[in-house]
């Protein structure tokens, strides 16, 4: 049993703050909440005094295969688009991932995600000639750090039927695996979960949707898929198969209230209805839409559902919601900063759908205690109308302090209970093989 006290209690939706809060918490989940309740706890121990705490951030859409990405020396074919920019790095890369890689890269990024104060990596995984078994060495590195997730295996066409097959199998048996954990595990010890992955529409042929669906509708589970991150993905299906990607989707009944798309930057009006009517969610990913020049969604107010995602830029979702946030006044948006903290907070409802007998997003009784606590010093009051302002104009990553998940603390005063060396060794050492088999790819 643990304890946070005289804490300064920040939620996000609804937007309210709470002072002079202890919090205890007891097997994975806040027990009690109150003015100084502590003392009625006699073997809690306080782990933390006065200081800020907010529910766990999650990141709804990321890539752990881009890890080793970073400052690449690789001599890549010209990439004059997005089509190109996919054709000459990223399926280039990820065809160099093998099982010591894939480890290790999700291994630094629950790391970095956790240091940022990100609790949750909602992860979209490739690594063609290594599928089989893949999510699984994914799940065991995020679970040795401590981290939470829900995965998926990135099905495609692109490599040929034999390997989408295989990739549908992963989704398939990953998701079994799952409901096989959760009959022998409290509902309270899972840290993982399971969605369907699918890399783009225009990447998927009818016969791979409809074995997807197959699968979904099998499994329980919604798909996670880019769409329309650039005009390539539309054009390509109107003109193949005369209909907008999120309706072909739709045709397959796709699109339901587990589904979470990415991108999105341009979907038509029809489609955000549909959409909206189905109670999908839409990730926005601005800084990775901005670092490859896509464009700029223009139709976010128009969206039911909305979350943030990196893309695998890194995990800092401070930098995220700030970066949208700018963007999106840059634009000549309108959407009110309330609304950006609401974006920022709706990674939660993805997880109160995956993990449905648990409960996330509210620092009460009940609830999981998936918890960021702070050192920034505000240099104004907090009140509910100005979260937002304080977390895109003051708030960064540097000021998280301690992490818990799952009721466990995974890193106390920016510093976790093993040695970070090893890793990152390691990290820099796969790198090098990385490239190495890059350039043999190139």
């Amino acid at each position: 049993m643990i304890g946070i006290q005289n804490s300064t209690i920040i939620t996000f939706d609804p937007a309210k703050v709470e002072e002079n809060v202890d919090i205890v918490i007891d097997d994975g989940q806040i027990i009690d909440k109150g003015k100084d309740i502590i003392k009625n706890y006699p073997n809690c121990e306080v782990i933390v005094r006065e200081k800020i705490v907010t529910t766990g951030i999650v990141c709804s859409h990321t890539h752990i295969y881009s890890a080793l990405a970073r400052g690449l020396n690789v001599k890549f074919k010209k990439m004059n688009d997005f089509v190109q920019i996919l054709q000459n790095l990223w399926w280039v890369l990820d065809r160099g991932l093998d099982k010591e890689m894939v480890e290790v890269s999700a291994q630094v990024c629950a790391i970095e995600a956790i240091l940022c104060g990100v609790t949750t990596l909602i992860d979209h995984h490739s690594s063609p000639n290594y599928i089989e078994g893949s999510l699984k060495t994914i799940k065991d590195s995020f679970e040795k750090i401590g981290i939470r997730s829900i995965l998926c295996y990135e099905t495609t066409d692109r490599n040929g039927f034999e390997k989408s097959e295989l990739a549908i199998f992963e989704n398939e048996s990953f998701a079994n695996l799952i409901d096989e954990e959760k009959k022998k595990k409290k509902k309270n010890e899972r840290l993982t979960e399971a969605s369907i992955g699918a890399h783009a529409p225009f990447t998927l042929t009818d016969e791979t949707l409809q074995k997807l669906s197959n699968i979904c509708s099998k499994t329980n589970r919604g798909l996670h898929i880019h769409v329309s991150e650039d005009r390539f993905d539309p054009s390509y299906s109107r003109f193949n198969h005369e209909k907008d990607p999120i309706k072909r989707l739709d045709q397959f009944s796709l699109i339901l209230d587990k589904s979470v798309i990415g991108h999105g930057v341009y979907l038509s009006e029809e489609e955000i209805d549909l959409i909206n009517k189905n109670d999908a969610f839409l990730v926005h990913n601005s800084r990775s839409n901005m670092n490859n020049n896509v464009g700029y969604n223009n139709h976010l107010e128009k969206f039911k559902n909305i979350a943030l995602g990196t893309d695998g830029i890194n995990h800092d979702l401070i930098a995220e919601l700030a970066t949208s946030f700018f963007k999106h006044k840059d634009n000549g948006g309108k959407i009110p900063i309330s609304q950006f903290l609401k974006m920022f907070s709706n990674g939660n409802i993805i997880l109160n759908r995956y993990f449905s007998d648990l409960h996330f997003g509210q620092i009460e009784k009940g609830f999981v205690a998936d918890l960021v606590i702070w050192d920034y010093k505000a240099p104004t009051y907090i009140s509910p109308d100005n979260i937002a302002s304080h977390l895109i104009f003051g708030f960064n990553s540097g000021f998280v302090n301690t992490v818990i998940i799952n009721g466990k603390v995974v890193l106390k005063d920016r510093k976790f209970d093993f040695d970070l060396n090893d890793i990152f060794k390691n990290s820099k050492e796969q790198a090098i093989r990385l490239v190495e088999k890059m350039e043999k790819l190139i």
